[in-house]
């Protein structure tokens, strides 16, 4: 056995966080083999193995992802690597979706690899179909050669970002160039009274338009229809009759209703991708093509950070991110502190940049505060050097999130030198402690799946304590402040964790281990387990 040359197959790395673990294993994987992705495993992972075996490679099926969305096949034996964080496991049909039962589900499996111990435990504990081990996500090389925060250290980078909080002066010309719309010169912006009125006239009509009934649907299109005569238009509806406008209405309003509750739930990106071709094929048959989205970009400038600085990787549009409390915290924490900056760095496509950088600054707007301190939300996904920049300019990294299963940015900060301030639930608390974090309290809440459409509260998430996370933020600046030998001891202590509990050398003997217990190969003598 150990002779053998392993030839991993990966498949299921279609996000971020599943791209951000492949890369951490890659060290572990490079030592005992080679590895390579498959894009299409329902097409291209037999072609890969035969390929692999007849270089004498043993291949073997890594799967990323939920083990739902995962292609099982007995030509390779399949371990299963879930980034799940929740404390509970799925182990029932959801309506007609058998493969959500993840006790049957996984029998199909060679085996389950878990990155915590608690996580592993709780695989166990369910039943699982298949074995269940433990193999941590080591720390990358080059995060222990981080050096310490040094409160002169400032750093600057070019990138997409907004700043809330604090006021930009007059004369500074980075935060000029940060603004969104840049007018023409010797243009004044003026408000459309025009358009602000039929704006507002729109959204009370969309307000109240559910509850008209069917006469007053028609007479409302027989009014439109005249006021785009009158204006010199053509209108685009057909002139019908009562009875045909009203059975329309109710067929189209009915049978969106039966879709929405029945259909979409149970489909596949990919289905709901070729629905919406469809959709799109038949409007242009009409006459009717949807029009290119307009995606709005926001201008690159330079950031320049420097002082007290918090760092936070978040998903604004996952609500398990937390966003609101994270904002609404700091701002009160450090609400006559202009040295102080939050930075939030999405980890969503750039494309979405735009629409979830103006979600947070109106909600930024609707908390009624004009605080000192500001917040750098950078939009766009940086690079692992500039994460590294960013990481020797911050002071603290802190999260505020509900469920957390691979806390790889949070471990790279530890590894670094960098204490957090955040909850302990979920895996979290396997990674912090009070030697290497400011701990925020937190209680569990009942809740459902994020992907089950019938919603039943089966799981649960942490809930975090508001005024828990303010308190922390003060005292994590106060102690920085007041003892900065004591903050460089605890960097030491967060430093030494890392090394002891997610090395490269451990996590290759944990899927060593793994291997060896996975059953001859051969495509003829592998069971395929039912």
């Amino acid at each position: 056995m150990e002779s053998a040359r392993w030839a991993f197959l990966i498949s299921g790395v279609t996000d971020q966080r599943s791209r951000d673990r492949l890369e951490a294993l890659a060290p572990a994987l490079e030592q005992l083999g080679t590895w390579q992705e498959v894009d299409r495993p329902e097409s291209r992972l037999i072609y890969a193995s035969s390929l692999a075996r007849s270089q004498g490679l043993t291949p073997v099926h890594l799967a990323f992802g939920l083990p739902q969305s995962t292609y099982l096949t007995p030509a390779v034996p399949t371990i299963l690597v879930p980034i799940w964080d929740s404390p509970d496991v799925p182990c029932r049909s959801f309506v007609f979706d058998v493969r959500q039962n993840w006790a049957q589900l996984t029998k199909r499996a060679a085996c389950l690899i878990a990155p915590s111990a608690g996580q592993t435990r709780k695989f166990q504990e369910t039943g699982l179909g298949c074995p269940v081990s433990h193999v941590p996500t080591p720390a990358r090389v080059e995060d222990f050669t981080l050096p310490e925060w040094d409160k002169t250290h400032k750093w600057t980078i070019a990138c997409r970002h907004v700043i809330l909080g604090a006021t930009p002066e007059p004369n500074d010309e980075v935060k000029r160039r940060s603004t969104w719309v840049k007018p023409e010169p010797g243009v004044v912006a003026r408000p459309n009274l025009k358009r602000k009125a039929w704006n507002q006239f729109r959204h009370a009509f969309h307000a109240i338009s559910p509850y008209y009934g069917d006469d007053a649907r028609i007479r409302n299109m027989k009014i439109r229809k005249n006021a785009l005569r009158l204006i010199g238009r053509t209108p685009t509806l057909t002139k019908m009759s009562r009875r045909e406008a009203s059975i329309l209405g109710l067929a189209r309003h009915y049978g969106k209703l039966g879709y929405d509750l029945t259909v979409r739930p149970y489909l596949s990106d990919h289905a709901l991708s070729k629905v919406g071709a469809i959709k799109d094929n038949f409007k242009r048959i009409l006459r009717r093509p949807s029009p290119p989205p307009v995606v709005p970009e926001i201008p690159r400038a330079d950031l320049t950070l420097g002082g007290l600085v918090y760092t936070a990787v978040v998903d604004p549009s996952d609500p398990r991110s937390n966003v609101k409390d994270l904002l609404s915290s700091f701002f009160l924490a450090f609400n006559d502190r202009p040295d102080v900056t939050l930075v939030l760095l999405f980890t969503t496509p750039e494309s979405r940049g735009y629409e979830l950088t103006s979600q947070i600054t109106s909600y930024a707007a609707s908390l009624g505060l004009q605080p000192k301190c500001r917040v750098a939300v950078i939009c766009e996904p940086l690079s692992d050097s500039l994460q590294r920049h960013l990481l020797q300019a911050s002071t603290y990294v802190v999260t505020a999130t509900l469920a957390e299963s691979e806390p790889l940015f949070l471990r790279r900060a530890l590894a670094g030198g960098r204490l957090v301030v955040g909850p302990d639930h979920s895996d979290l608390g396997e990674l912090l402690d009070a030697q290497n974090a400011f701990i925020v309290e937190s209680h569990p809440e009942p809740t459902h799946w994020s992907h089950d459409p019938e919603r039943k509260f089966e799981t649960s998430i942490g809930r975090i304590v508001w005024s828990g996370l303010k308190e922390k933020f003060v005292e994590s600046a106060r102690m920085v402040e007041d003892s900065p030998l004591t903050y460089l001891e605890l960097s030491r202590l967060a430093r030494e964790k890392v090394a002891r509990s997610a090395s490269v050398v451990l996590c290759v003997l944990a899927l060593e281990r793994v291997l060896e217990a996975i059953p001859n190969t051969d495509q003829a003598s592998f069971a395929w387990a039912v």
